[in-house]
């Protein structure tokens, strides 16, 4: 299953934390609890996306520590990248196949979300998140599709 309807949202006044804490809220809605006292409740979790993500490493690090200690996280986040981009290296499917994760959580560059369905980019898109479910999917991994913030006063800079 996919956690996103996979059409553009706009949110305002997202910060840094409402993001993280919307992820944890992923993962927990998914059926997984956190670890009590005594118990690891590890998660083996493969984050792939952009700086949107990976500046939210340690924040993330930290409450998966404490929520579910003995988790594995791994992190492909290089600045700008799109899932576009992700899906053209072949270290991502490697990584995807390398280990049994039980999540794989995927960021779109935060643009694209927010193109015209009929532009060329917004397709290319679409189709990248759809590889990389099936990449997950056929892995045995849970993906989700993890958005990030949307700019306060939309995206002028996006083509019609």
């Amino acid at each position: 299953m996919i956690y996103s309807p996979l059409r553009p949202l706009h949110h305002t006044g997202m910060t840094r934390m409402a993001s993280i804490s919307l992820l944890c809220v992923a993962l927990i809605t998914t059926g997984v609890e956190a670890a009590s006292p005594g118990e690891t409740g590890a998660l083996d979790i493969l984050f792939i996306g952009n700086s949107y993500t990976g500046n939210l490493r340690d924040l993330f690090n930290r409450f998966m520590a404490e929520a579910f200690p003995g988790s594995h996280l791994a992190y492909r986040t290089p600045g700008g990248w799109t899932l576009s981009r992700h899906v053209a290296d072949p270290g991502v499917k490697e990584a995807i196949t390398s280990r049994t994760w039980d999540y794989v959580v995927l960021q779109e560059q935060s643009r694209l979300p927010t193109f015209d369905p009929k532009s060329a980019m917004y397709r290319e898109h679409r189709q990248a998140i759809r590889t990389l479910v099936e990449w997950i999917s056929a892995s045995g991994a849970a993906p989700i599709l993890y958005e990030t913030w949307g700019r306060r006063d939309g995206d002028g800079g996006s083509p019609k």
